[in-house]
């Protein structure tokens, strides 16, 4: 039987980077691993069988465009200057932009504006070796 709970960092953080590093080696790349008790991380829990941490869990801020029109990069400069100094702020670590990919393609089957933009943004690609899953949450009274 699994049991979760808030974690601890006293008594879990050594669990906590063994589990890390197996995923690690799993997904075959380096993966960011932050203080798990600090800004912009919300909240962590992790699940135990039988004494032991099988699995953690975080909570961590993310940020979402709105918009219909494409904003050409000379003209988002200004903006991703801004967002990137507030990122450093408030130590957001990482930035990523989920695109469907139908709006990947222009006619031609050319780069689209999105996906120029967030090239010279300095956005990678990552060649669609991750999919995206999502959930919104409801809020009472929206």
């Amino acid at each position: 039987m699994i049991r979760w709970r808030l974690y601890d960092p006293k008594t879990d953080l050594e669990a906590v980077c063994v589990l890390h590093l197996e995923m690690e080696r799993r997904v075959g790349r380096t993966l960011p691993l932050p203080d798990l008790m600090e800004e912009p991380i919300l909240a962590t829990i992790v699940a135990e069988r039988d004494g032991k941490i099988i699995y953690a869990l975080f909570l961590e801020a993310e940020m979402c465009a709105i918009g219909n029109e494409v904003v050409p990069y000379e003209d988002f400069i200004e903006g991703e200057a801004y967002l990137v100094n507030l990122c450093h702020r408030l130590r957001i670590r990482m930035a990523r932009a989920f695109v469907p990919k139908t709006l990947l393609n222009a006619p031609e089957e050319k780069p689209s504006a999105i996906q120029r933009t967030l090239e010279a943004a300095r956005f990678t690609r990552d060649n669609d070796s991750l999919a995206m899953f999502y959930r919104f949450f409801p809020i009472e009274g929206s």
